[in-house]
């Protein structure tokens, strides 16, 4: 990345109609992260992805089990909805029967068990036998009370019509048909009695880590391609337009809950997945929206760029849409710089940023795989007369990383603050003084940052005649 010095820029372009300022997160795609959705132990299902998708705790876990590890699912409360931990030995679907291989009927199936269930609910073992794809045999374990030690407990299988070929092992925390939140049950050592067939990975010994990487500040389908193992559509490339890295997206394929492939459009978003906190904030009104791409398509394939602005409505208590845009991107083998006029009829405070490898408002259920898109460099021009925020060294942050408080040191030049606004790297206002709030003195402003968590901050001083900006990094 350049290094530009904005009061110099600023002096220069005095003249000009637009001041040019990159106030887009994550706009030059240079930071990318390393998230973990969760752990699952193989080859066992479970319900963490509906945990992941709600944002809350995951209902499967690793704890300590009778020698090493076992499962704890627990019953946990997802926004409006109720999760229970469910831990699947085959197909994760409504239909039952088939599973993993098996060569004969067990007479009795073996568990360690471990669970605290509120009064009323109950936890449920079931074992379903199948032939051919039939269910021919169900055993069925009731799980009651409160158990604090890991102690065994068999069960029978019940006479099973024909020797099985597959079994289906299923274990809730909580009955499904009218779960309870607050319960859990801890699971190790599942052994079939009677038979030398085994379930794999029935110690629970084997845990794999779900992964995904992401470039900062945007979201994609990644984390759902990393579940299945296919390809994400939205990676990391040195193949970069400016700095080290651009971000290259890809239509792919995906697979949908009842395990069908699809073929779906490569796209990446601002914000976190199914965050209230999608869009980032605005300081000023932009009036071109500018890059660079490459683009090659398949058959008739086009990019999309879609933006959309909003307002804070304090008497509604939500943010209304003011203006909508859609742009499209044709084939161009090389970097190649697109610019976008966008008009206002009421000014936005905030925005969010949607980029797709393919045409998201074409009718046609057909999905070119494989048409590749690359973004770097995305930006924003502002109206001449906009007080755009300047990134200047006339302004001096110590101690940066910081803890608890930091202090900006001011030069004389820049007039006295009129107030500071500190802002996380979504954007979100996270405080806001004016000057009587201040703790100001010797050209000296103290901010208090204790109550923020570990990451990356933006502040904005304003004074009389214009608003200085820089960034602090928050390490606990």
């Amino acid at each position: 990345m350049k290094s530009i010095n904005y009061t110099l820029l600023l002096f220069f372009l005095s003249s000009i109609t637009f001041l040019h300022a990159q106030i887009i997160p994550g706009a030059n795609m240079e930071n990318w992260t390393t998230h973990q959705l969760f752990e699952t132990p193989p080859p066992f299902q479970t319900t963490n992805l509906q945990s992941f998708i709600l944002g809350t705790d995951y209902s499967v876990t690793q704890v300590s089990g009778v020698s090493g590890s076992a499962a704890r699912l627990e019953t946990i409360q997802g926004g409006g909805d109720i999760i229970p931990g469910l831990l699947v030995l085959g197909e994760l679907s409504d239909d039952l029967g088939g599973g993993i291989p098996i060569s004969s009927s067990p007479d009795s199936i073996r568990v360690s068990l471990k669970y605290d269930i509120p009064a009323g609910d109950a936890g449920i073992i079931v074992a379903v036998f199948s032939k051919e794809g039939n269910i021919n045999g169900v055993a069925q374990y009731e799980i009651i009370g409160t158990q604090s030690s890991f102690e065994q407990v068999t069960f029978d299988v019940p006479p099973i019509i024909g020797v099985p070929d597959s079994i289906q092992f299923i274990i809730f925390s909580t009955n499904p048909d009218d779960p309870v939140v607050g319960g859990y049950v801890e699971i190790d050592d599942i052994i079939l009695i009677g038979t030398t067939d085994v379930i794999p990975n029935g110690d629970f010994e084997i845990w794999e880590s779900v992964e995904y990487e992401k470039v900062d500040n945007f979201s994609s389908f990644n984390p759902f391609q990393a579940l299945f193992d296919l390809k994400p559509m939205a990676t990391q490339t040195t193949d970069a337009y400016a700095g080290n890295s651009a971000v290259r997206i890809e239509n792919v394929e995906i697979i949908d809950f009842d395990n069908n492939d699809l073929d779906t459009l490569g796209f990446i978003y601002s914000g976190d997945f199914f965050s209230d906190y999608s869009a980032f904030g605005l300081d000023a009104t932009p009036q071109i929206f500018s890059g660079w791409y490459k683009y090659a398509p398949v058959d008739d394939d086009s990019a999309l760029i879609f933006l959309e602005f909003t307002k804070y409505d304090s008497s509604l208590g939500y943010s209304e849409t003011v203006a909508e845009f859609a742009f499209y991107l044709g084939e161009a083998n090389d970097y190649t710089s697109f610019e976008f006029p966008l008009s206002f009829t009421e000014t936005p405070d905030s925005f969010s940023l949607g980029i797709s490898s393919g045409n998201f408002e074409s009718n046609d259920e057909y999905v070119p795989l494989g048409s590749v898109l690359h973004i770097d460099e995305l930006s924003f021009d502002f109206i001449e007369g906009t007080r755009v925020p300047i990134f200047s060294d006339a302004l001096e942050i110590y101690p940066n990383p910081a803890s608890d408080f930091v202090f900006i040191k001011m030069d004389k030049k820049v007039g006295t603050p009129k107030s500071i606004q500190l802002t996380d790297a979504m954007g979100r206002v996270v405080q806001f003084s004016d000057i009587e709030s201040l703790e100001y003195g010797n050209d000296l402003l103290r901010i208090d940052i204790k109550n923020y968590p570990t990451g990356m901050y933006y502040y904005k001083v304003e004074t009389e005649d214009s608003v200085y900006a820089g960034k602090v990094m928050v390490q606990k």
